[in-house]
Formats: structure tokens, C-alpha cells, sequence
């Protein structure tokens, strides 16, 4: 018997009620001529079979980004909910040859948690929510259930062969070392005079006489003068992966120990910089019991798209898909 989880189903149709119930901009596509944007095996696809799906991020996109670039982004949503559109159509064909049961509780369930999230105390007063939002209530439920016989086929036919072997996540450990490695950390106490402003000559002068005078005045020059460049007045220390280092500042470390004063390093169109590393934080290395389950979970989803992939090409492969734009 296959294992169907709720929440993937109230992942799988939760879109229809995002975009169809919550949306602020009404049917659009009482805005546009609808058309046939492509047939599968004679069956059509429309635009408002597509809008009903992206219609609420469509109204974000136009909201979100300028008239080109919502054009544009609105276009590829479309587009691709579209070759969406055509393979859930192909997977319910092929369900149709050889139809199994399917509980019913499953959209029940899904249809009483669209309620909640749509803040209706009960399943009536969502679906009188959908018929002021100009939808049709079967046609609501008829799509609700299309997506979830299409999850029922997904993992009835793809997903529970998904095996990954301890040889496998073995091989993807060793494979991807650096993926499981904190780098060395360090601690960087910098003073920064910035060029732009206009005492920058004399505090220049200044602090390279002080600090060559007295080193120890270091941390006293620092919290007088320093300003780094996007950080709040006062914030002198900077904590970051070694090798996440400008590469200025990664240069004048090589071979230096901690606690030694370093500069001054100039730089063009930003000022002079003196540097002082005070603590190194070792990285350390994920045993592969740590990481055995994230590795797990990725190559099985991998293993799930390679294989819905695998199984929607084919499907197409025996379509006749016509696109009509």
C-alpha cells in the first residue's frame, strides 16, 4: 500500500487556494482574452486554466518590479506553469488507463486546512468564500483532487523504489569533504582612515607616528579614529573565515603572528588600513554521523526528480502536444 502524507497533499493543492482565494486583484482574466495556449492530446489548456494557478504572485510581480521587468518575470511564470499544466494532465491520463483507489479523507483533509488558512470556521463558509472570489466551487474541488490523484501516482510509480545505500552517502561524504568543513575563523582588530575625508593627510601622519612611537597605543587609536567602511561607528572587529578575507588583507597576514601590528596598508579610493589578528578560531570537519541524514535527504530528492523527470519525458514522448502561441 502506498504512503500518502497529508501534508504532501496540502502541499500539492495549497497553491490553488494562494492564488485563487487570496489574491487582491480579482479574475484577471476577465481583463484578458482568454485562449488555447496548447492541447494534450486534443485537450486544451487555456489562459485562465493557467492564471487560476499564478494569478496571486502575478499581482505581487506587478506590484514588486517595474512594467518590463514584470512583463517579463509574469511571462516565464505563465510558461512554466503552463509545462506544469501539461504533465499533471499527462500523469492523470495515464492514472485513467489503470485507475486505483484513492481515499477520499485525504482532499477532505486538504480542503478543511484551506479553510483555516483562508480564516473560515468552517468548510460552508470557505466554499461560500470561493464564490464571492467569482470561483466555482466544483471546479475548486475538481482541481483539488486532480493534484492529489497526481501525488498519489507520483508515489505510487516513482517514489518508493527511492533507495539511497550507506555505500552511496559514503561516496557523496568523501566526494564533497569541503561541504562538511567550518573553516579557521579569525578575529581582525582594524583601524581604518578613511581618504575621503578631509583631515585624512594629518590623521595619517599622525597615527603612524603614534603607533611607531608606541605600539601599545594601538587599541587607543582604534577606538579614536577607526570607521570601517558599512559598519556602525565604533564597531572595530571584524570575525570572518579565513579564506572570506579580502584578498589585500589576506596578503599582509601571511606569515604574521598574533597580536602584531600590521601597516600601514593603503588602498586606493578607500583610505589606509593597520590590522591586528588577536584570536584564531579553528574550523573543524562534520563526522559523516553528523551529516548521514542531510545526505540521505538530498540524494533521495535527487533521486525523486531524476526520476519524475525520467517518467514525464516519456509520457511526452507518446503525447501529441500542439503550443498555440
Amino acid at each position: 500500500m502506498i504512503k500518502f502524507h497529508r501534508s504532501a497533499a496540502i502541499f500539492a493543492v495549497c497553491f490553488v487556494f494562494l492564488s485563487g482565494i487570496v489574491c487582491c486583484c480579482g479574475n484577471e482574466t476577465d481583463k484578458e482574452t482568454d485562449s488555447v495556449l496548447a492541447s494534450v492530446n486534443g485537450e486544451p489548456v487555456s489562459l485562465s486554466d493557467v492564471m487560476f494557478e499564478t494569478q496571486n504572485e502575478e499581482y505581487y510581480l506587478v506590484n514588486a518590479l517595474d512594467k518590463k521587468q514584470s512583463a517579463k518575470a509574469i511571462y516565464e511564470l505563465r510558461k512554466k506553469t503552463l509545462e506544469e499544466i501539461i504533465d499533471r494532465k499527462l500523469i492523470l491520463a495515464e492514472y485513467r488507463k489503470n485507475p486505483f483507489p484513492i481515499d477520499n479523507q485525504h482532499i477532505s483533509n486538504a480542503l478543511d486546512e484551506m479553510a483555516v488558512k483562508a480564516n473560515c470556521r468552517t468548510r460552508s463558509e470557505f466554499y461560500e468564500k470561493l464564490r464571492n472570489s467569482g470561483l466555482s466551487v466544483d471546479e475548486f474541488k475538481r482541481k483539488v483532487e486532480e493534484r492529489i490523484t497526481v501525488q498519489y501516482v507520483i508515489g505510487r510509480e516513482l517514489y518508493v523504489n527511492v533507495n539511497v545505500s550507506p555505500k552511496k552517502v559514503y561516496e557523496y561524504y568523501t566526494a564533497h569533504e569541503s561541504d562538511f568543513v567550518t573553516p579557521d575563523k579569525i578575529q581582525l582588530n582594524i583601524l581604518f582612515l578613511d581618504c575621503r575625508k578631509a583631515d585624512y593627510e594629518a590623521k595619517k601622519v599622525n597615527v603612524k607616528s603614534r603607533i611607531n612611537a608606541n605600539p601599545s597605543d594601538f587599541f587607543s587609536l582604534v577606538r579614536e579614529y577607526s570607521e570601517l567602511p558599512g559598519a556602525k561607528k565604533g564597531n572595530y572587529v571584524l570575525l570572518s573565515p579565513v579564506n572570506k578575507l579580502r584578498k589585500e588583507f589576506q596578503e599582509a597576514l601571511k606569515g604574521k603572528k598574533l597580536n602584531h601590528i600590521i601597516g600601514p596598508l593603503e588602498i586606493a579610493d578607500e583610505g589606509v588600513y593597520y590590522l591586528m589578528a588577536d584570536r584564531i578560531i579553528p574550523g573543524n570537519k562534520k563526522a559523516l554521523a553528523e551529516v548521514q541524514q542531510d545526505i540521505i535527504n538530498k540524494l533521495e530528492n535527487e533521486q525523486r526528480t531524476n526520476a519524475y523527470n525520467a517518467y514525464v519525458k516519456k509520457l511526452r514522448s507518446q503525447a501529441i502536444i500542439r503550443y498555440m502561441f
